[in-house]
């Protein structure tokens, strides 16, 4: 894992100028399609580099993670267990809310800050403010950016 974030930051470090996905070419095409224009209307930032890895083992419950290298270098990575297209889709724009939040200063991961604010990890997940902001977001790429009803997760109060 350290050689391909390595090579990652490698490449990162070349000046690359256009907002760049990098994805394994088996990723399903509406979601990396999805995905970079999620990216290029809700950041624009012609520098940034997202590295999405569609299917990842992650822990029990956990459906994506995203984390922060640099201002404009991030992973993404969704479960391998999820198979509904459309809840793929939906942590996929969740976890992009995330870069967003990142991107912009609110949230931080060294030191894990929110706003300001250092993390409390003992706030419930639902309640977690960068949480429910990923949401918004999602809620928000889906109505913009996907020509089917969302998928809602049961825990956003609408």
């Amino acid at each position: 894992m350290k050689k391909i974030i390595t090579i990652f930051l490698f490449i990162f470090s070349l000046n690359i100028n256009s907002q760049t996905i990098i994805a394994p070419p088996n990723m399903d095409s509406k979601e990396l399609m999805v995905g970079f224009m999620a990216l290029h209307k809700f950041i624009g930032d012609s520098n940034l580099v997202v590295v999405v890895q569609p299917n990842t083992p992650l822990y029990y419950g956990m459906q994506g993670l995203t984390q922060q290298y640099h201002k404009n270098f991030y992973t993404i990575s969704i479960s391998d267990k999820i198979i509904d297209k459309k809840i793929r889709l939906w942590v996929l724009l969740h976890e992009i809310g995330h870069v967003i939040d990142f991107h912009s200063g609110r949230l931080n991961e060294h030191p894990p800050m929110w706003e300001g604010n250092p993390i409390d990890d003992d706030i419930p997940w639902m309640l977690r403010p960068w949480e429910i902001s990923a949401e918004d977001w999602a809620l928000m790429m889906w109505l913009r950016l996907v020509d089917t009803n969302p998928y809602i997760p049961f825990y956003i109060e609408e």
